[in-house]
């Protein structure tokens, strides 16, 4: 028997909802490309990973002051990179370009069987060896007291943020096959999301009470989900 595949998972939001199948129906039935809505949909992917990753993280921990403001400058940082990749590019995609860019996001599209209605995940295959690491760091973490086990869980949340960029940056810029010059504009901006986020996971967590972690440990451990592979559309 097949067992489940490990993925990092977040509820899409109805505005990523919307315009992603708008955009994957219209290229899935021949019509011209819309980098206009391309864009729409590349704004709210942006905007739902930093909800996921970083904005709701910092309100389930309950982060304030100077703290905030932390996370806060990050994220911006990285809505500002992303914005400038994609003023840089997607006015420039061909036919063949927005085709891969359809299918890739198809491919990250997950429905689960809790599920009611038409929501997906936004999702991605974790490693096992990943998902074993950060399950047992998390259950040391519950165990043994975070503090205990802070170390690993920067090096869990550094590990995550790679994971991320790899699946939602890496990967697709590989797919379009950009020129020399686009290219070298997003990895400028891929360097700078990495830098600003692991600065702000090093300086962060080791700030945070004992409370505050365990409800990190429990938000994160919300987003490791086994999928069973018959839910997987894309193999």
């Amino acid at each position: 028997m097949l067992q489940p595949v490990p993925h990092v998972s977040f509820l899409a939001s109805d505005p990523l909802h919307t315009s992603t199948h708008e955009y994957i129906e219209l290229m899935n039935s021949g019509a011209r490309p819309n980098a206009a809505l391309l864009a729409e949909v590349m704004n709210h992917f942006t905007a739902d990973s930093l909800n996921a990753f970083m904005l709701r993280p910092m309100e389930e921990l309950g982060i304030t002051g100077s703290q905030r403001k932390l996370v806060e400058f990050a994220a911006d940082t990285a809505q500002k990179s992303s914005a400038l990749v994609l003023k840089a590019t997607l006015n420039k995609l061909d036919h063949d370009q927005h085709k891969l860019s359809a299918q890739f996001m198809d491919s990250m599209r997950l429905q689960l069987p809790h599920q009611e209605g038409d929501a997906w995940f936004v999702s991605f295959r974790a490693p096992q060896e990943f998902a074993r690491n950060a399950r047992a760091s998390m259950a040391r973490s519950r165990e043994l007291g975070p503090q205990a086990e802070l170390q690993q869980t920067i090096q869990v949340m550094k590990t995550l943020t790679d994971l991320a960029l790899q699946n939602y940056f890496e990967q697709p810029l590989k797919l379009l096959k950009f020129g020399p010059i686009l290219s070298k504009v997003s990895q400028v901006a891929l360097v700078t999301v990495r830098k600003g986020t692991y600065s702000t996971i090093e300086s962060l967590l080791p700030k945070l009470s004992e409370e505050q972690l365990l409800r990190g440990v429990d938000y994160f451990d919300s987003l490791l989900i086994d999928v069973p592979p018959e839910r997987i559309r894309f193999k």
